[in-house]
């Protein structure tokens, strides 16, 4: 069933630069998934149950669903891997989990808060000291 979601490599950089360059293309998956209807389908399902303008049940019920059916895995060594929210939503569907970094749970978490018309915003923060 892998073979048929999309698949694209894309060269970011190092250093600095390739932060900066995979933020861009995260932004661009979390805009691109909050425009899309089974994002917003997977979004509104969740949060069917949950009595109207009750914002932290809302997006706490989106957080434990990801943190239920996903598991962090790390990405190949020296390559950045990032999963569209879509790809991810259907991994869970079809597999009943899906293998997520730091970013996919990002740009899943933040395209089904955004699709349900929450303002986003990505962060980054070191764990390294300098």
């Amino acid at each position: 069933m892998l073979n048929s979601y999309p698949n694209r490599v894309k060269e970011i950089g190092t250093g600095e630069q390739a932060v900066k360059n995979t933020l861009l293309h995260m932004r661009k998956l979390i805009l691109n998934g909050a425009k899309n209807w089974e994002v917003r389908y997977a979004a509104a399902q969740l949060v069917k149950d949950i009595p109207e303008r009750n914002d932290l049940k809302e997006v706490n019920t989106i957080f434990q669903y990801i943190q239920h059916y996903s598991r962090y895995t790390k990405d190949p060594w020296g390559v950045e891997l990032l999963h569209s929210p879509e790809v991810s939503l259907r991994l869970i569907r079809e597999d009943g989990f899906a293998a997520l970094d730091c970013d996919d749970y990002t740009v899943l978490g933040l395209s089904l808060v955004k699709v349900l018309g929450y303002k986003v915003a990505l962060k980054v923060v070191s764990t390294q000291s300098n």
